[in-house]
């Protein structure tokens, strides 16, 4: 038996996520197959179990036959970022196929026996079967583009960058470029690139920088506003000020700086970065609207 995938699918709508593999199955042997079950089991190179899914599926393929089967197998959100941790481009997975069933041998003069002949021989399980991709040796390999597509389809590390509030009046529009920036460190994050999302979120910062330094005193008003703190303690605006100057500072790291940037990282800075521009848009939303 070989088998050969022809498509991977994500199953919207299911919690955890599910991923359907479209598998086309081929008897090699000079034996007739009644299958009754199949057991899949993905793992991730270099041998990381992912998950194991079993179908109680009857059909029957002939000599040189063809059928189409369809596993899908749950990925949770920690299985997909034990995935993107090890990925580096392309995905390369192991999905290897138990089949239990019953066959028909050929006797001498040609004819195959008959069901019943084989049920008598007891249920049998055929030999393990590594699905491969189109011109590969006993492993799947996934596009990086293909791959991207279905983690969305997955809903897999969606930011909801693109519905901050931007102010409309010109002195705020600088906002549009860090908002701008975000979107694209979000790409880069799912393609893998750690150290370009930080690249990406340092220069939504710098778009940042000039509208907080030429409105640093209507922010400070805004942000203080009904919040009068303790006596000789920082107000609010200034720590919120020191958090920013402390992103700023993470935002440095990099191979540049002897630093290995992981994709925990990028995550981590991503998420800081949407929630500071994110604060600061409504602030200058609000100092836009005051009269």
């Amino acid at each position: 038996m070989e088998g050969e995938l022809v498509d991977i699918r994500a199953k919207q709508g299911y919690y955890p996520p599910r991923l359907e593999f479209d598998i086309r199955l081929k008897n090699t042997e000079d034996r007739i197959w009644h299958i009754f079950a199949y057991k899949g089991i993905i793992k991730l190179e270099p041998n990381i179990y992912l998950g194991t899914d079993i179908d109680f599926e009857t059909f029957e393929i002939a000599p040189d036959g063809e059928r189409n089967l369809r596993p899908i197998f749950e990925l949770d959100y920690n299985k997909l970022d034990l995935i993107e941790e090890n990925r580096k481009g392309n995905l390369t997975l192991n999905l290897e196929l138990d089949l239990l069933g019953v066959f028909c041998k050929r006797g001498g003069d040609g004819t195959f026996n008959d069901l019943q002949a084989a049920m008598a021989g007891g249920l049998k399980m055929g030999e393990r079967i590594n699905v491969h991709s189109s011109n590969r040796h006993g492993e799947i390999v996934i596009p990086q583009s293909t791959w991207i597509e279905t983690l969305e389809k997955l809903d897999y590390g969606k930011f909801k960058i693109i519905e901050m509030v931007i102010p409309t009046t010109p002195s705020f529009s600088g906002l549009q470029d860090s908002i701008q920036r975000l979107q694209e460190a979000q790409q880069l994050l799912n393609k893998g690139e750690n150290e370009g999302v930080i690249t990406k979120c340092r220069k939504a910062f710098e778009s940042l920088h000039p509208l907080i330094t030429t409105s640093s005193s209507q922010l400070a008003t805004q942000i203080d506003l009904g919040s009068h703190g303790q006596p000789n303690k920082p107000n609010k605006s200034e720590r919120i000020e020191d958090i920013q100057k402390k992103i700023w500072t993470l935002l440095h790291i990099g191979p540049h700086e002897g630093y290995m940037v992981t994709r925990q990282d990028a995550e981590l800075i991503i998420f800081l970065c949407m929630a500071m521009i994110r604060f600061y848009s409504v602030q200058f939303k609000k100092i836009s609207t005051t009269p």
